[in-house]
């Protein structure tokens, strides 16, 4: 059981590596659509907590800024649901893609990719 366990985490690592590869908290670099790009992530703004009037009530809601992401090619944040999309491609759901551009060959071949 743990060496099938090990083996199917071990194949998810490598489909993950072959897509992307985390420079540092703040760089990653992605295979879209067989391209190479160095990909610049930043954090999406927190929820924050908005009281409000409504027909003479007090309410209470949540909101969030929401971010262009240039690799998903639309608005985000905390609470569009799109965490999962984030998570699978950014390895973090409280992130974005702030700017991407496309890798030269010099860097490919510094990052060992082709």
């Amino acid at each position: 059981m743990r060496r099938k366990s090990a083996e199917r985490k071990k194949r998810q690592q490598a489909e993950i590596d072959s897509r992307r590869r985390t420079i540092d908290e703040r760089t990653q670099v992605h295979r879209l659509n067989g391209v190479w790009f160095r990909v610049e992530v930043a954090a999406l703004p927190a929820v924050v907590m908005v009281d409000e009037v409504v027909d003479g009530q007090p309410h209470r809601r949540k909101t969030a800024e929401s971010r262009f992401d240039v690799v998903l090619r639309r608005d985000t944040s905390r609470l569009i649901n799109s965490s999962d999309q984030r998570l699978g491609l950014y390895g973090v759901r409280e992130i974005y893609a702030a700017g991407k551009r496309q890798l030269s060959r010099q860097e490919l071949k510094a990052f060992g990719l082709r």
